[in-house]
């Protein structure tokens, strides 16, 4: 077992987690949501126009570099109420070489507010209909 497995395992053993999926009714809500309001709701955590490319990093275990991204090629959303973040994942894998892009938004206060998130980036283009919901043994 190589060491980054082995640390991956050991991650896994310490964090527990489920996730929320969106409902029906939820996902057509979103489908229908005017990309104007979609804007307005990452506009409250601090992004200006999530229809354009931002900044997103690569995971601290693979360099950390940054780069452009588009809400359209998010793939994963976790939200962690410990730190009240809520990191949007485009794509990659540490099992098949290829690693996450990340970017987080802050101030999330609980898991209504992350699921609004959601739909405003399924609204927008976002490849998920799920929010992970990550907490810590100690949380």
């Amino acid at each position: 077992m190589t060491k980054l497995n082995s640390i991956l395992l050991l991650v896994i053993f310490f964090v527990c987690g489920c996730a929320t999926k969106l409902t029906p009714q939820e996902v057509a809500t979103s489908s229908v949501m005017p990309e104007s309001v979609a804007v307005k709701i990452f506009q409250k955590y601090g992004f200006p126009d999530m229809r354009k490319p931002f900044y997103a990093s690569e995971t601290r275990i693979c360099g950390g570099r940054a780069s452009l991204v588009s809400i359209t090629s998010i793939t994963k959303m976790v939200y962690t109420p410990s730190t009240k973040r809520l990191s949007l994942q485009n794509g990659g894998n540490y099992f098949n070489g290829s690693c996450p892009v990340v970017t987080f938004v802050d101030n999330v206060q609980s898991l209504d507010q992350a699921k609004e998130l959601l739909q405003a980036a399924k609204a927008l283009g976002a490849q998920t209909d799920t929010v992970y919901v990550m907490s810590g043994v100690f949380d």
